[in-house]
């Protein structure tokens, strides 16, 4: 894991909570890649609320896990509960997107 003081300062990195944001695109891009999966996995099969429900706690239980390996396994970076709901808050909106994307787009 690098140093977030090693990122390299430039006016980009100065929004306010970026790296927030950044986890959030992240999990939302992974929430829809995981959706894709699955819709490509059952492609006759109606696409149930339950695979939503799996992503969104398996992106929880990630997050979970990230933090905790950045608290008790690192010495330069610590947990923070904004990454984890930052996490969860990209993980609904991919869910949402592939919602509308996957089952809204094929009627």
């Amino acid at each position: 894991m690098s140093n977030p003081s090693a990122l390299p300062k430039h006016r980009f990195f100065n929004i306010p909570n970026f790296d927030k944001w950044v986890h959030a695109f992240l999990f939302a891009i992974m929430a829809l890649l995981f959706l894709l999966g699955f819709k490509r996995q059952t492609p006759r099969l109606y696409f149930k609320t339950k695979h939503y429900i799996l992503v969104v706690l398996c992106s929880a239980v990630y997050g979970v896990f990230i933090e905790l390996v950045q608290h008790f396994f690192t010495s330069n970076r610590h947990a923070d509960i904004c990454d984890v709901i930052a996490d969860l808050t990209g993980a609904l909106l991919g869910c949402t997107l592939a919602y509308f994307w996957l089952i809204k787009g094929n009627k």
